[in-house]
């Protein structure tokens, strides 16, 4: 529920558990705000923080809020939608209306970009001093069964190693898939912020408001100088790994769906704004500087490429070529063969892969690849930058420290 300030322009917004969920996501939630509002100079965060109001039983909301009118339709409605949870507690945070805002909706090319370069600055700030990691960044992320992996050649490389595979898997439309992102439009990009895992001495923890958060993140004696040992074992490497990925692979998304909702056809302008994050992840964790990074990531990968693909397979002028049994030489160069999938059950004539056509087109046919190699090639690159500097870094802290103990 929302409700607009007209003293100030700014919104209050009214967040209730759904259904059977209990208490602990909202109490994350105000906590973890509460917490980056306070610290937010001294962590370094570049992103505005909402105004956590308070946690409230939601028949008493009218008496502790100002500003809310218990007789309107509105409010009876909203107390009506809320009987049947499980939970009677309701989290009430005020923020300025760009808040509100999903990073695709973002009109203007510079402040997309912006957005979400502010926004994975920050992120990975958070996993460097603390170990917290965004986990559910859109839906493709939520819950853990069918969970979408983008580096799924290194999670399960002992199949994929095997079997010859390369690259990420297919995507379910691709633009369903960003709906409702926790990336949201400058000066407030990370929103939905109880929505982390901590990793702890190399295990991932569910956070608990009470128990794992407070233990090891929002204790009084917090020293922001404390990082979580580089990446633990090798499975817990492997995940921290992808989950990194995640965040450059949820903005190639909203980039491309931006592009199809404006219908400007500037897919040059989503493949730039794709290498710009990427640059600003590897230049905030490893301390590096970014026009360097961006000239590095273009050394490495095709920008125009990358865009063309994008345009092709993310939009319907896949179709014609396909069901003519033909790939534009261009996409993949002319030393590349490519192979036309026999069997492609999930085609919808006319339209493109799709398993279901109400929903929208996939990224890459069933059963296969992710057909962007050039957005493959770049999170890989990504992340062996981030992951090989993190370590270079850390065996010579520790090098230092054996040497000062000598």
């Amino acid at each position: 529920m929302l409700y607009s300030n007209k003293s100030n322009n700014r919104i209050l917004a009214v967040k209730v558990t759904k259904g059977d969920d209990d208490d602990s996501d909202l109490m994350t939630e105000y906590t973890t705000v509460k917490f980056l509002s306070e610290q937010k100079k001294q962590i370094g965060l570049h992103s505005h923080i909402p105004d956590a109001q308070g946690l409230y039983y939601i028949n008493d909301l009218a008496e502790e809020i100002d500003g809310l009118e218990k007789n309107t339709s509105d409010f009876s409605t909203f107390i009506d939608l809320t009987k049947g949870n499980k939970s009677n507690l309701c989290y009430c945070y005020e923020a300025d209306p760009e808040y509100f805002k999903y990073l695709y909706d973002v009109e203007d090319g510079s402040d997309f970009v912006a957005s979400a370069s502010t926004a994975v600055h920050d992120m990975m700030l958070l996993q460097e001093k603390f170990g917290i990691i965004f986990n559910q960044l859109i839906q493709a992320f939520h819950g853990t069964d069918r969970r979408y992996k983008v580096l799924t050649n290194l999670i399960h490389r002992k199949n994929t190693l095997s079997k010859g595979e390369k690259g990420m898997g297919r995507m379910d439309a691709f633009r369903n898939a960003v709906s409702y992102i926790n990336i949201r439009q400058t000066p407030y990009p990370l929103a939905d912020l109880g929505d982390w895992v901590i990793q702890i001495n190399r295990k991932f923890y569910k956070k608990t408001p009470m128990g794992m958060a407070k233990t090891h993140l929002f204790n009084e004696e917090l020293t922001l100088s404390r990082t979580i040992k580089p990446w633990g074992d090798q499975e817990s490497s492997v995940y921290t790994v992808n989950f990194l990925a995640e965040y450059l692979y949820t903005i190639a998304l909203s980039a491309a769906r931006r592009v199809t909702d404006l219908k400007n056809g500037n897919w040059a302008e989503a493949s730039d704004a794709i290498f710009a994050v990427a640059a600003s992840q590897i230049a905030t964790i490893n301390h590096m500087n970014i026009e360097e990074v961006k000239q590095y990531l273009e050394a490495c990968v095709d920008k125009k490429r990358l865009a063309a693909q994008m345009e092709f397979f993310m939009t319907s002028k896949q179709v014609e070529f396909i069901e003519n049994g033909k790939i534009p030489k261009e996409l993949y160069g002319i030393d590349v063969k490519v192979d036309l999938m026999e069997d492609c059950s999930k085609w919808q004539k006319g339209f493109g892969p799709a398993i279901n056509q109400n929903e929208g087109m996939d990224l890459g046919p069933y059963g296969g690849n992710n057909p962007l190699t050039e957005l493959c090639k770049l999170l890989n690159i990504t992340m062996v930058t981030v992951t090989s500097e993190k370590y270079l870094a850390y065996k010579a802290k520790q090098a230092t420290k054996t040497s000062n103990q000598g």
